[in-house]
């Protein structure tokens, strides 16, 4: 179901490409409002990855899940999005990123 502006507790899957199930590092998802350009990073404290598969395809372990509040996407339109997991148990720390994407934030029946 498309998350539109403003929505809150909705479910936002967004696929990493990499098996992030036996990891305990640090996720990050990083979005730019369309209309703004400011740059929001949610921690790691709202984030999963779930040990399941996702309603939207992605295999167990290979996505991030964001729960959305009211103030997450304000506005409609096309939002750049990036995923980051920072896997510890590597010497040095390892940094993985997804892969540039976007997502479609529709618009609010009030607006």
């Amino acid at each position: 179901m498309p998350i539109k502006s403003t929505e809150s507790n909705k479910t936002l899957d967004v696929g990493v490409f990499f098996d992030i199930t036996s990891g305990t590092g640090e996720k990050t998802i990083t979005v730019t409002n369309p209309v703004t350009g400011v740059k929001t990073t949610f921690p790691d404290s709202r984030i999963t990855a779930p040990g399941v598969a996702s309603a939207d395809g992605f295999e167990a372990g290979t996505y991030m899940q964001l729960k959305t509040i009211v103030t997450d996407f304000p506005d409609p339109g096309q939002w750049p999005i990036c995923t980051r997991f920072q896997d510890p148990s590597t010497t040095p720390v390892t940094d993985y990123y997804g892969d540039d994407n976007t997502i479609t934030i529709g618009k609010a029946c009030e607006e």
